[in-house]
């Protein structure tokens, strides 16, 4: 877990790495603390996945529905996918927001991946990958 302090969560996130089969984490959320958080783990050299929309480990505070509906939900959302690529995530999931919402940060941005899921159906996962020249790779 990342929400334990910058500290804590470097230290979990390199044991996860050292530990595990892990080439990377992936990481909720682009609030202040969080970019902090993120941008500590890339400077330390362990790869970070953002995650924006329905982001199941926030759900008590966002519920488990559909977000980006609102204005100010949809403008916020396109400035943290442009944050999270501009601190160096190497790809940035976006989660259950509207179809038009996605298409747009996905013209803005040069790494994301789209999972629409319905929450009836989580087995049916439609996965859209944004491809992306292999100089992009690591």
């Amino acid at each position: 877990s990342y929400q334990c302090g910058e500290d804590k969560a470097v230290e979990f996130a390199g044991r996860i790495i050292q530990s595990t089969y892990a080439k990377a984490v992936k990481i909720e959320g682009a609030e202040e603390e969080i970019q902090c958080v993120i941008s500590r783990l890339i400077r330390m050299g362990i790869p970070v996945m953002g995650h924006l929309g329905l982001t199941p480990q926030s759900y008590l505070n966002l519920g488990l529905k559909k977000q980006g509906l609102s204005l100010q939900s949809r403008d916020k959302l396109k400035k943290d996918a442009e944050a999270l690529e501009k601190l160096g995530c190497f790809s940035v999931v976006l989660e259950h927001i509207p179809e038009d919402l996605a298409r747009e940060i996905q013209t803005k941005l040069n790494k994301t991946m789209l999972l629409e899921n319905s929450l009836k159906k989580f087995k049916e996962t439609l996965v859209f990958h944004k491809t992306y020249s292999s100089k992009n790779h690591r």
